[in-house]
């Protein structure tokens, strides 16, 4: 339980989106963390998810059961277009309506995951003089939490590297204020790391006598990576059996006993589970789960993304294999696979490196800077 100065008071704490999974998701690890671990003198923590509509974070808060509250808000781009001459109009009405809603359901803390949503709310919960929240994740740093920063009282980020993007301290002098920005990792929701790989076997049908290898795809954001092993298929299945998340109305491209395609697969902790080799885009959601998890990974990051710069990262750490989507041959994905099948130090390798990018008490410890 957090030894938590405001025990006596009961914590009312929005969670601001930006329509995607990503902004959202880890902050749902530390809604979970604070479920468990605290309870207040009068009631439970009460949450709120504040995002666009038909957004990720509208349809995760239903299935959580988590009140929620649309918010307009401009998608914030760093690049010329005309889009953007509404984004200030947008962002006004974002925080009116932040305002209104932060006041009306009486919240005492905001906190946000970088999406373009945040931007409103936050500055909306400084005018309210709430405590307040951001969180980086990836290697560059999102333009909302750069034009956040400042109301922020406190800023928790994912890499090592990113501490020096941010105001260290807060106030005039530093040594009269508390640290502002913490290296923490990126939240990791905790059932993730319950699954067994036997449950795993059994839930997809797996034979025990073959690895798995277990492909990250779905979404539009995967199609180089699905053509990829679409074509590859016929070799890995002599090498594998594969789990394969392709997206939404994607055609099943073969027929094999140790191909088992997916639209989405719902239950992702067992498919981590059973995995040997998971083979991902370069998103924090799945870099986080690699490392917690301790995987073996070949990444292809989305080319022309902020998803390079988080590969470098782990290619410079040796934390995984990584592979340009442009450069990556079906015959070289099929050698690279087979080489790591079989090749144990270098999967001793990559299961170390990959767990030591990032602290894994993540949700603990921005719980601890959110609430203190």
């Amino acid at each position: 339980m957090l030894n938590n100065p405001l025990r006596d008071k009961p914590l009312r704490i929005a969670l601001a989106g930006g329509m995607t999974a990503g902004p959202i998701v880890p902050l749902l690890a530390v809604r979970d963390y604070i479920v468990e671990n605290y309870k207040s003198a009068q009631r439970d923590p009460y949450f709120i998810i504040l995002d666009v509509k038909g957004s990720v974070g509208q349809h995760l808060a239903q299935r959580e059961k988590i009140p929620f509250h649309h918010v307009t808000s401009g998608r914030l781009r760093r690049y010329f277009s005309w889009r953007n001459l509404a984004t200030p109009v947008l962002l006004l009405a974002g925080f009116c309506q932040a305002l209104y809603v932060l006041k009306r359901q009486r919240i005492t803390h905001v906190i946000g995951g970088g999406g373009f949503v945040q931007l409103p709310v936050v500055w909306a919960a400084w005018l309210l003089r709430l405590r307040t929240h951001i969180h980086q994740q990836d290697v560059v740093v999102t333009l909302s939490n750069s034009l956040s920063a400042p109301a922020a009282k406190t800023i928790s980020v994912t890499f090592s590297s990113s501490l020096r993007d941010f105001p260290r301290s807060m106030g005039m002098f530093a040594h009269e204020t508390e640290a502002k920005v913490v290296w923490t990792g990126n939240p990791f929701r905790a059932h993730l790391a319950k699954a067994s790989r036997l449950e795993a076997q059994q839930f997809f049908h797996l034979d025990k006598s073959w690895p798995t290898l277990y492909i990250m795809g779905g979404g539009s954001g995967a199609a180089g990576i699905n053509q990829l092993v679409f074509r590859a298929l016929p070799e890995l299945c002599r090498t594998v059996q594969i789990i394969h998340s392709m997206g939404k109305g994607r055609g099943r491209p073969m027929k094999h006993e140790r191909y088992h395609a997916f639209e989405f697969v719902n239950r992702w902790d067992l498919a981590l589970a059973a995995a040997d080799i998971v083979i991902s885009r370069a998103g924090m959601a799945a870099i986080t789960e690699l490392s917690n998890l301790g995987k073996v990974g070949i990444i292809i990051p989305m080319p022309n993304s902020h998803q390079e710069m988080n590969a470098e990262l782990l290619y410079s750490k040796k934390a995984a294999i990584v592979m340009d989507q442009h450069e990556t041959s079906p015959a070289h994905l099929v050698k690279t696979v087979r080489r790591l099948l079989f090749d144990l130090p270098t999967q001793q390798m990559l299961q170390q490196n990959i767990k030591q990018i990032m602290p894994h008490d993540s949700a603990k410890q921005i719980a601890k800077l959110l609430i203190s």
